[in-house]
């Protein structure tokens, strides 16, 4: 219904997108292309913009609100008032997107002492560091899977595990708005804390210990 409400509106000398930007990367805001209006006044015009999703993205037909989520979308121009020499009260459509930014998700370096089991793997987990999210987005907690080889309590002083962090949720951010790269870290086995104490004795007068 929308597409053949505006079709019947276009007329000649058409609102011009030619120098438009047609991807955007995704950083947290919201993101539009932006029409030219060649002879239009400003005086007494009121230029809207409506938004909505294209192909698999979901975004409901919206007024002059754009959308900040990575998709592919498209946008029309209506123009209201004013003078505009004739241009076409509402534009084709442009067709843009918004594409993933790059975050890294780091698991922080860690020790168990020996004789201590590691359990996994970890759900919950804040024990990791991340690059890359997008205006003032937070996570909330990632798993920790780790590998064999530290996680025993028998396995030596030195040993080593391979920490994978995955499955990012919670906090403020949205997974699918970024390219998500898990770097691992390692878990190494330390020494126990050991405390030897001397036994109380006692010695016989006359007698040499």
């Amino acid at each position: 219904m929308f597409l053949v409400f505006f079709s019947s509106l276009l007329k000649a000398g058409t609102i011009d997108w030619s120098s438009s930007i047609s991807t955007f990367a995704y950083n947290g805001t919201q993101q539009t292309p932006y029409a030219t209006t060649p002879g239009c006044s400003n005086l007494g015009v009121t230029i809207n913009y409506y938004y909505q999703g294209r192909n698999s993205t979901t975004y409901t037909l919206v007024m002059n609100v754009p959308p900040s989520d990575v998709g592919e979308y498209s946008v029309y121009v209506e123009i209201t008032g004013g003078s505009c020499n004739g241009m076409s009260s509402v534009s084709s459509p442009f067709n843009f997107q918004i594409t993933k930014a790059n975050l890294t998700i780091t698991a922080s370096a860690a020790n168990k002492v020996y004789g201590l089991t590691q359990g996994t793997p970890v759900i919950g987990s804040t024990s990791f560091s991340s690059v890359g999210l997008m205006n003032g987005e937070t996570i909330g907690s990632v798993t920790l899977n780790v590998g064999v080889g530290g996680i025993a309590a028998t396995d030596a002083v030195g040993s080593t595990s391979i920490i994978t962090p995955s499955a990012a949720t919670g906090g403020t951010f949205t997974a699918s708005n970024y390219n998500i790269t898990y770097a691992t870290n390692i878990l190494t086995v330390v020494a126990a804390n050991l405390t030897i104490t001397a036994s109380a004795a006692n010695k016989v007068y006359g007698l040499t210990q």
